[in-house]
């Protein structure tokens, strides 16, 4: 395994265990953005060891076609994870959705 492989494949676990962490803690949209990440990091490794640069991008299903990863069952995955890697796309409504209550200050529960 080349060492940059390696590297890759380190901050992945360790992003993993972030968001297990975080699920363990009850803050699901913050486990769900790490996991996304774990995805990311896993498939860049993929594409570095076929003798590749991986792109710049955090397109899961694209860095997966371009790992030969892509056998159909990630269709419509980077629409529903785009709530994760974008700080427009969190609302009190999507953070309910991933099972977070969203704080209110300046009021009591």
């Amino acid at each position: 395994m080349k060492p940059t492989t390696r590297d890759w494949l380190e901050i992945a676990a360790e992003d993993l265990d972030t968001a297990q962490a975080m699920g363990d803690g009850g803050r699901y949209l913050y486990a769900g953005f790490q996991a996304q990440q774990t995805a990311e990091k896993a498939l860049r490794a993929v594409i570095q060891e076929a003798v590749r640069v991986p792109p710049k991008m955090h397109d899961l299903e694209t860095l997966a076609e371009r790992a030969g990863l892509d056998d159909g069952s990630l269709v419509g995955l980077s629409s529903r994870s785009s709530v994760l890697t974008t700080s427009r796309g969190i609302t009190p409504r999507s953070a309910r959705r991933c099972g977070r209550r969203p704080i209110r200050r300046g009021r009591s529960n």
